[in-house]
């Protein structure tokens, strides 16, 4: 009669099988949580780059177009805003930047709450 000892060769083989089934869910588990976050967050590493891309290139023109509009303000109304009134062109290129933020940041803001995604 064969005797089985305990530890004996059938125990090694089902502690093999199980071992090997434990290394295959925990590579399974691992593969999901690498999909579930790893690839969100290039998605949103990609759209945060482009959001602050499309955020500096709205500073940067938004700089040039104002310092354009001081430069007329300045130039084309002659001696209008002179001694003490010679921060009025700066006053007002001030609110129109801020008027053209507002809208940028509403047109933003309000993309997000239809968008879809």
């Amino acid at each position: 009669m064969a005797r089985t000892r305990q530890g004996g060769f059938a125990s090694r083989l089902s502690f093999g099988a199980e071992r090997a089934e434990l290394v295959e869910t925990a590579r399974l588990a691992w593969r999901y949580v690498l999909q579930e976050t790893v690839g969100p967050l290039k998605g949103l590493a990609k759209r945060a780059g482009l959001a602050l891309a499309g955020a500096f290139v709205l500073a940067v023109g938004l700089v040039v177009v104002m310092i354009g509009v001081l430069r007329v303000i300045q130039g084309e109304t002659g001696g209008t805003f002179s001694g003490s009134l010679t921060f009025v062109p700066y006053l007002l290129t001030a609110i129109g930047a801020l008027v053209v933020l507002g809208i940028a940041a509403a047109i933003g803001l309000g993309k997000k709450k239809g968008s879809s995604r």
